[in-house]
């Protein structure tokens, strides 16, 4: 092959590599912020389900983290009901094994960075958590 097309496969190399590298950091940043989301809403491990309403702050992303294809295949199912004025509520039920799963721990590893863990960080970075939950506020799926 003449130099020419080795330096663009390695530079075709390098982009996917960078590329791989974001994905990988996205997905991260991604699972964080649904363990954050649920244990501002007080959900945990012990938690068997949670109500989801179109209008929530947090369920652009929770919807998008939870519900295939997500971050996962079958980290909750869901069921739609309806309140009493007729607007749709989402009933999940997350599957915390799976949820578990992403992070490499157990559901009682789990359940304990949900409950002594993330309470201080999310007092720390309450603003920051506000200002992404906003860039998602009309963007229910």
């Amino acid at each position: 092959m003449s130099k020419e097309s080795d330096a663009l496969i390695a530079e075709v190399e390098a982009f996917l590599a960078s590329e791989r590298r974001r994905i990988e950091q996205q997905r991260i940043f991604d699972a964080g912020m649904l363990l954050i989301l649920l244990a501002m809403r007080g959900v945990t491990p012990s938690t068997p389900e949670f109500t989801l309403r179109p209008g929530d702050a947090d369920a652009p992303r929770l919807s998008r983290y939870l519900l295939d294809p997500g971050l996962d295949t079958n980290l909750a199912t869901v069921r739609i009901e309806a309140d009493q004025e007729g607007r749709p509520l989402l009933i999940l039920r997350p599957n915390w094994e799976r949820i578990a799963g992403l992070f490499g721990r157990s559901v009682q590893q789990l359940d304990s960075l949900m409950t002594r863990r993330l309470p201080g960080v999310i007092n720390r970075h309450r603003a920051t958590i506000r200002f992404l939950l906003q860039l998602d506020k009309y963007q229910w799926p």
